[in-house]
């Protein structure tokens, strides 16, 4: 069995990650989808078995790296998060979905 680290979002918007334990990469989106979570990112994880401690601090890091490199958007990035926030918008989306879908695949 291997381990892959996982952002997913349920049906409600909410953005979870963790640790999901399978034999393959499809294995685990299927696991995941199973328990109602729509995976965002799934990668091969360099350790076997995260605490729930390492995987907040994990978040917590990403979060400060996201707003340390928030004074060097360019205007490329910003044009390119503006065209997949329309996307999203007319497609239908709540605005709080759209904007976690945003961070999470930053």
């Amino acid at each position: 069995m291997a381990a892959f680290d996982y952002r997913a979002s349920d049906q409600g918007g909410s953005l979870h990650q963790g640790v999901e334990t399978a034999s393959d990469l499809q294995s685990a989106a299927r696991a995941l989808r199973s328990r109602g979570l729509t995976p965002i990112v799934l990668t091969p994880s360099s350790l076997a078995v995260k605490s729930e401690e390492a995987v907040e601090a994990d978040s917590a890091s990403r979060t400060r790296f996201i707003f340390n490199r928030a004074d060097t958007i360019s205007a490329a990035q910003t044009l390119r998060l503006t065209s997949e926030l329309s996307v999203l918008l007319h497609a239908g989306l709540p605005l709080v979905p759209v904007f976690t879908i945003q961070i999470a695949t930053a």
